[in-house]
């Protein structure tokens, strides 16, 4: 609630609204799995603003939490992390935890979206559901990973956007 809470007073200090919050690291991959964590992240969110969207890790137990209190989610996929059988990120501090090819990650980031689909490391096909795709700014080619995929999604008619406040 305190940091939820502070970032929201420097947000409403420079004009802007907050929309949405989405833990980070560690916590959002806790939470993911966790689901009296979950519960925890969701009662604060609920505290602050109970308008506000929380971003999760699609299918984890942090998006059933907040629906199951009424919150408004967004699923997120990540076009540059493997996954596992569980539908959980792959840790980084496994070898290949991280897609570095811009190709590869193109076309994981294509399936999520198109197919609604993702290939687990052991090579399994699983349904995901994805409102929002993340990139991690620490990539190698961030910036260039996050062009190809809007273009991309340009180029075949997807509309990309910016989620709507929830109301």
């Amino acid at each position: 609630i305190e940091q939820i809470s502070a970032l929201r007073n420097i947000v409403i200090t420079a004009g802007g609204q907050l929309v949405h919050v989405k833990p980070h690291g560690a916590l959002y991959n806790q939470a993911a799995r966790d689901p009296l964590l979950a519960q925890v992240i969701v009662r604060a969110v609920v505290a602050i603003d109970p308008a506000m969207r929380l971003f999760a890790l699609a299918g984890s137990q942090l998006i059933a939490v907040a629906k199951a209190a009424g919150l408004a989610v967004a699923e997120e996929v990540f076009a540059d992390r493997r996954y596992d059988a569980q539908m959980n990120l792959v840790a980084r501090s496994q070898p290949d935890a991280c897609i570095d090819d811009a190709q590869e990650a193109l076309q994981q980031a294509m399936m999520f979206v198109e197919q609604g689909k993702v290939i687990s490391v052991d090579g399994q096909i699983m349904e995901i559901k994805a409102d929002t795709v993340c990139l991690h700014g620490d990539g190698k080619q961030a910036m260039a990973l996050a062009r190809l995929i809007r273009d991309t999604l340009t180029q075949r008619n997807i509309l990309v956007r910016s989620l709507p406040p929830h109301h």
